[in-house]
């Protein structure tokens, strides 16, 4: 017992300690953006005294508050110039980055950290997103060759991999070399004329590698996601690195996805540039890598392709179920009375739409000691 209770005092010594001790080090480091998306990049700055020696310094992105000495990513602070960049964290949470100071004598020593870093999930509220729930009927990928999926055999793209896992075919609306100017310019047969509920759109790298404006690229992206919006479809934007060297479109895609409100994967292609385990060619996945983009987008179709939950009341022995429409069908209602029962049976019940809620009411059985109840879509 006094040994953990003098541990836990040599643990809040040492909390203190660092603490003053990085009142005044002339260290700084800072981070930008501070809210950011699962897999985001962001840029981390720092500057130490004059005639310091930061051969094994080092920065890691903590757990915000954390005491906790092993980082989530961490990198050497040497010849990288006062910034380098990493990756958001791939869960959601509150992060913090610090500097470590390294001296041969005491080892390594906190003595710096940044202001709060905010990690979202791509969808956090589906009824944050522009037309959610969607109407509508199809599911779309449109896009340049990573949609279509060049590199990998035929049906093992990014939306065919998508589908498997939703248990529905997604649309592959995607051109081998396409632009955000030609993309446009083939919205409504490739697009709008499929009935679109839910759009996934992944462009701008062609943009890149053919010299365009990245800011003309934005400007096209946002024309073709309005446009989509107003069919009432939800739009899943889906970024890629607008450069080698320098994302040229972070900052556009990031804005567009906030202004718009859409749902937002960042940097598809982050580990599997490079890899070549991943890839097919310098610049295409392969089938492995088109899997990891699917791991990447699945998240947020998922959360927009779920129907909100329908609210049940019971009013004068009537149970009144009501829910929200996600696209154009009809529906029917089953029921049963034991939960180990096989099947539900179909009942006769009388359906109310009301603006884009449905309703249906039935009377309840007070004989029975429990019912249950099943709402089902009619193809």
């Amino acid at each position: 017992m006094k040994k953990c209770f003098r541990s836990l005092i040599l643990s809040v010594l040492t909390f203190v300690l660092t603490a003053a001790s990085m009142a005044d080090t002339g260290y700084t480091i800072s981070v930008r953006p501070t809210n950011l998306v699962v897999g985001e990049e962001f840029t981390v700055e720092w500057t130490v005294p004059l005639d310091t020696f930061t051969f094994d310094d080092w920065l890691g992105i903590f757990l915000f508050g954390s005491l906790a000495q092993d980082p989530i990513n961490w990198k050497y602070a040497a010849f990288r110039a006062g910034n380098t960049v990493f990756d958001a964290p791939e869960e959601r949470g509150d992060y913090e980055c610090r500097y470590f100071e390294w001296n041969f004598f005491g080892g390594s020593r906190q003595v710096a950290k940044s202001a709060m870093l905010n990690v979202r999930k791509s969808v956090e509220n589906p009824r944050d997103i522009k037309n959610y729930p969607p109407r509508g009927r199809a599911i779309v990928a449109f896009g340049d060759s990573l949609v279509f999926g060049q590199g990998a055999p035929q049906g093992k793209d990014f939306p065919s991999e998508l589908g498997r896992r939703l248990g529905k075919p997604i649309i592959n609306a995607g051109m081998i070399g396409d632009t955000t100017e030609s993309a446009l310019k083939r919205l409504t047969n490739d697009v709008l004329a499929k009935n679109p509920r839910i759009v996934i759109i992944l462009l701008g790298g062609n943009d890149i590698l053919q010299g365009k404006s990245p800011t003309v690229a934005i400007e096209n992206l946002k024309k073709i996601i309005l446009i989509i919006q107003r069919k009432r479809a939800a739009v899943i934007l889906v970024g890629v690195q607008g450069g080698l060297f320098t994302d040229r479109l972070r900052d556009g895609f990031h804005n567009l996805a906030d202004e718009t409100k859409v749902a937002f994967v960042p940097n598809v292609l982050r580990g599997i540039i490079g890899n070549i385990f991943l890839l097919s060619n310098p610049v295409h996945p392969n089938e492995k890598g088109y899997q990891l983009v699917a791991d990447r987008i699945f998240p947020a179709v998922l959360a927009l392709d779920t129907a909100p939950k329908p609210e049940a009341v019971i009013v004068n022995n009537q149970l009144k179920i009501t829910w929200e429409v996600l696209q154009d069908s009809d529906y029917r209602l089953l029921t049963k009375t034991n939960l180990n029962d096989p099947v539900f049976i179909p009942i006769t019940a009388s359906f109310e739409k009301v603006g884009e809620r449905i309703s249906v009411s039935v009377p309840i059985d007070k004989k029975l000691d429990c019912q249950f109840f099943q709402l089902e879509e009619v193809e």
